[in-house]
């Protein structure tokens, strides 16, 4: 007769960038962060969501916070004049990781365009875009 043993849960930890995401973690949005960790965390996610706030408005015609709570979390979108999808970035480690690497606002921007598939060409052509579709309703 086999004894029985109480299964003990394993600690887990994954390491992105210098996030430890593990089973004792603080949980932010859709990730759980370290506790030492929480605090920054928090403030380079605002700080990443600012900065993406900013770049994607200069070219989408709209910029909004979607997804929070969601499998994947929350990412910064934004839309064409059609509603569609141009732009992306989620508040997750990797794109803190991004906004983190990249201090000044011209890497971060090339950074922001690469992660969309996007080249600085193409950036000038929607961001001429918009422009004409602003002054149209103005």
């Amino acid at each position: 007769m086999k004894k029985k043993t109480a299964n003990k849960p394993r600690e887990e930890k994954l390491f992105l960038g210098k996030y430890k995401i593990g089973r004792r973690g603080v949980r932010v949005d859709a990730y759980y962060v370290d506790e030492a960790e929480a605090e920054a965390y928090c403030r380079d996610r605002e700080a990443l969501a600012e900065r993406a706030i900013k770049f994607f408005s200069t070219y989408c015609t709209m910029v909004a916070r979607h997804w929070a709570g969601s499998e994947d979390g929350e990412a910064v979108v934004g839309y064409d004049a059609q509603d569609h999808i141009l732009s992306l970035i989620h508040l997750d480690p990797l794109g803190i990781q991004m906004h983190l690497e990249c201090p000044e606002d011209k890497d971060f921007e090339e950074a922001l365009l690469y992660h969309n598939m996007m080249d600085r060409q193409d950036y000038e052509r929607l961001r001429e875009q918009k422009t004409q579709e602003d002054n149209s309703r103005s």
